[in-house]
């Protein structure tokens, strides 16, 4: 088992990660529950930057070693999970026995675990998953945009 570790997301990779997911800098550090709404109508050009989508899978990847790198792969879930849920893939269709009910419960309502352990974001097997399950790419899943 390879397990990486994340402690810290430059500030370089979270202002490019902040357009292409349509969020404020406040949104992606909030460490309180609070509901994703994209920022502003996308901007197209945006999608340019191909090489965010791997930043986010990237951290999404890593073990959080601290909680600032937690909050953004939180934050990163919720911003997934809404986007699913625009295309029909609300909590009720994302019960399955392959996703970690109670780090979902968690995602969609903030109410913490007692185990911490499910106090996480989605890390890549769940997106993985969630892109078979679905059909929506990753693209689609962060910013809301059909390839």
């Amino acid at each position: 088992m390879s397990l990486r570790r994340g402690s810290e997301i430059s500030l370089k990779t979270q202002l490019k990660i902040i357009p292409y997911v349509n969020c404020t800098v406040q949104f992606l550090n909030n460490d309180r529950y609070i509901e994703y709404i994209p920022e502003a109508e996308y901007n197209p050009d945006n999608l340019k930057a191909t090489e965010t989508i791997f930043d986010i899978l990237g951290i999404l990847d890593h073990c959080a070693d601290t909680d600032s790198y937690r909050i953004v792969q939180v934050q990163l879930s919720r911003i997934v999970l809404y986007h699913l849920k625009e295309k029909g893939f609300d909590r009720e269709a994302l019960r399955t026995e392959h996703l970690d009910q109670k780090k979902l419960d968690y995602l969609y309502t903030g109410k913490e675990n007692r185990d911490k352990s499910q106090n996480y974001g989605l890390n890549f097997s769940d997106m993985d998953f969630l892109r078979e399950f679905t059909g929506v790419s990753y693209q689609e899943m962060f910013t809301g945009i059909s390839p």
